[in-house]
């Protein structure tokens, strides 16, 4: 019955691992940040002074190629990092992305490269490009914060807490992390089409989980190769591939007693089997992909914080999620 609900707080999610994809997909690929040496630190970043509802920072150890061959100019393009800023505004998702390349003549290339139509802004900033996409209406509070330089450091202390969940060091640094604030406006931006049932379901599962924050983690055991992603979009390589695993956590507004006991019955009610991992439970569904491959979804309660990873190799799920629960069993 309420499969829909559950649904759509994936699709909160998915959302951030769909946008992460697209970073790193596309040509142009950054974030308004330096050192990639680091684990990521979302606190010591700037972000446009908006009220930003989901923001996301990919950022590989060393910069990006974006080889020539791919994009046919004369010279590859270095790419830093890429951060991707959201806000709904009147009912519509505004999305601002910040393009750090490795240096100016980077920057200049890409954004010679780059088109905008009716719904799109540019603006060049030394070694950053700066994308806003909405109508022009909505996009305008981002897009003033921009043209004007008008940054602040992240400072969402939810949001914050939440990423810090999230396994980030030297032996598991993920090449992206991303945080949402899933206000009604999100929320309902997101489950724009469903139904009246859906919406009702929908609504209900919020409810009873009163989801505060969600951040999600993507990592990699190795640099990802553009060309290969862009295989993995052709259809020409299985995205098994690229080797990559996604970990999110959703902190709740309800107490631990009562998010554990309706996180498992409404995981149940939606397929989940419950598994024995060590001395811990887990929740697992096997989600088919587009490419008719079965990928491991887990799930693990703790308190009134849920924990998903997702990877094609259960193997490399398993290991995100132990992640997970060594750093955060002293709570």
């Amino acid at each position: 019955m309420l499969k829909h609900g559950i649904r759509i707080l994936c699709g909160l999610f998915c959302l951030l691992g769909v946008l992460f994809a697209g970073c790193n997909q596309t040509p142009y690929q950054s974030g308004v940040v330096g050192d990639t040496s680091v684990p990521i630190a979302l606190a010591a970043t700037r972000v446009p002074n908006v009220d930003i509802d989901l923001y996301l920072l990919a950022q590989q150890e060393k910069p990006t190629i974006i080889p020539s061959s791919l994009l046919r100019t004369e010279t590859d393009i270095l790419i830093d990092s890429i951060a991707i800023w959201g806000t709904v505004v009147g009912g519509e998702l505004v999305v601002g992305t910040g393009v750090k390349a490795a240096s100016s003549d980077d920057a200049r290339l890409l954004d010679s490269l780059v088109s905008m139509d009716a719904n799109g802004w540019k603006m060049l900033s030394g070694d950053v490009l700066y994308l806003v996409s909405g109508s022009a209406t909505a996009r305008e509070p981002l897009k003033n914060a921009i043209s004007r330089l008008d940054f602040k450091y992240f400072d969402d202390v939810e949001l914050l807490r939440a990423a810090s969940r999230l396994p980030n060091n030297a032996t598991d640094r993920p090449i992206a992390i991303g945080v949402i604030k899933p206000t009604v406006e999100l929320v309902s931006y997101l489950a724009r089409g469903a139904t009246d049932e859906q919406t009702r379901q929908m609504n209900t599962v919020i409810e009873l989980v009163d989801p505060r924050a969600i951040a999600i983690g993507v990592y990699s055991k190795k640099p990802l190769d553009v060309a290969q992603v862009l295989g993995v979009m052709q259809g020409k390589i299985d995205v098994s591939k690229l080797d990559i695993c996604a970990l999110g956590v959703m902190q709740s507004g309800r107490p631990s007693l009562l998010v554990e006991s309706t996180a498992k019955t409404l995981l149940k009610r939606s397929g989940f089997d419950e598994i024995a991992f060590g001395t811990h439970v887990l929740y697992r569904m096997w989600i088919n992909t587009n490419q008719q491959q079965a990928m491991p979804l887990l799930v693990w309660l703790n308190g009134n914080r849920v924990f998903a990873s997702a990877a094609f190799q259960e193997a490399y799920a398993q290991q995100m999620i132990s992640a997970a629960i060594a750093a955060n069993l002293q709570d």
